[in-house]
């Protein structure tokens, strides 16, 4: 498993790299042009390259035989070889599977950690290449699909899905609830929008219906011109909705009588003046408290009850179902 800190960013290289590039090349050995060509090649992918990479840096086949015999370089599969003092971690095993099987991409829960949509990913790489192409592997898990271009990007050289195409494929291996989180971390870091994951999902034949249901359910939440404020929010959205409530307004605007405006909370529904506002340690930190007293105040004043959530209450176990609950069916709706 790797994290995506440690697989984005490929085109720099790292410190350890650079030391890899040192120890790839034997002290007795002068490094030939061919040779540092390699290498620039080899660590913008993870210490690993290609037969036809090597050829079209200008080793001849002997040279690349020799160098292997040597030990400079690894072979860790057919056509695919790696600098020696490279560990063989499961990001190069990422590299080293794309690379394997020409026109493939990286997608599913590998792409998503490429990309920076998970923390962790499978131990084993995931790959999607053309129809018609063998489906195995003894690097990857092989998909075969047609992937449009609009559903590539790079990252460090490597071919992997758009965050997009990768949400909806990761349909097809993660529960709905895994799902959603990896949708809210993408859409509030803004990586993809709703129509640009709808373009991917009409694309994507080989879901099933419940598998695209589960998209749908999934971004539907930030389907509206005004989204949540983070994932937190549009989970307890999402819970509410479960709870059988009416859907709050979202972002609501509270005004006075003077048809000034007081505040925008989270969250509400104004017929009951019930408010809920996510106190999120990026919006709702120590230096926004006492502007936060001062507003509930003016609220409290005008009739409106503040309810507050926090990370906690959305755990399992919390009061939150019923505090939400309780305080809408309590409030009697006001006459429009």
């Amino acid at each position: 498993m790797w994290t995506p800190a440690t697989f984005l960013h490929t085109t720099e290289v790292a410190p350890s790299d650079r030391g890899l590039a040192v120890r790839g090349a034997r002290d007795d050995v002068a490094m030939t042009s061919p040779d540092r060509t390699i290498a620039h090649v080899a660590l913008g992918q993870h210490g690993i390259f290609t037969t036809a990479q090597a050829e079209a840096a200008g080793f001849s086949a002997a040279q690349i035989r020799s160098r292997v015999e040597s030990g400079q370089w690894e072979r860790r599969m057919r056509g695919v070889l790696a600098l020696a003092g490279v560990a063989p971690t499961a990001l190069q095993r990422a590299a080293a599977a794309h690379l394997s099987r020409p026109g493939s991409a990286l997608s599913h829960q590998t792409a998503a950690a490429v990309l920076g949509l998970v923390d962790v990913a499978h131990h084993r790489p995931t790959i999607t290449v053309p129809p018609g192409g063998s489906g195995r592997s003894p690097l990857a898990r092989v998909h075969r699909l047609v992937l449009p271009p609009d559903d590539l990007t790079r990252v460090g050289g490597l071919a992997v899905t758009t965050p997009a195409r990768t949400l909806v494929d990761c349909a097809t291996e993660v529960g709905a609830r895994r799902l959603r989180a990896i949708v809210d971390r993408a859409m509030h870091e803004r990586r993809s929008t709703v129509a640009r994951i709808q373009q991917a999902l009409g694309s994507a034949h080989h879901l099933t219906r419940q598998q695209r249901d589960a998209v749908l359910d999934a971004i539907d939440v930030w389907r509206p011109d005004l989204r949540p404020g983070s994932p937190a929010e549009a989970r307890l959205l999402r819970q509410i909705d479960e709870w059988g409530l009416p859907a709050p307004q979202r972002q609501l605007v509270i005004r006075n009588g003077a048809g000034a405006i007081i505040a925008r909370v989270d969250a509400g529904w104004d017929d009951r003046r019930l408010a809920l506002e996510y106190d999120g340690a990026e919006w709702h930190g120590p230096s926004q408290w006492a502007h936060d007293e001062r507003r509930h105040a003016l609220l409290m004043q005008l009739g409106w009850r503040v309810l507050r959530v926090a990370a906690p209450d959305l755990k399992p176990g919390s009061d939150l179902r019923h505090r939400i609950t309780a305080a809408y069916l309590a409030i009697v709706p006001i006459a429009s």
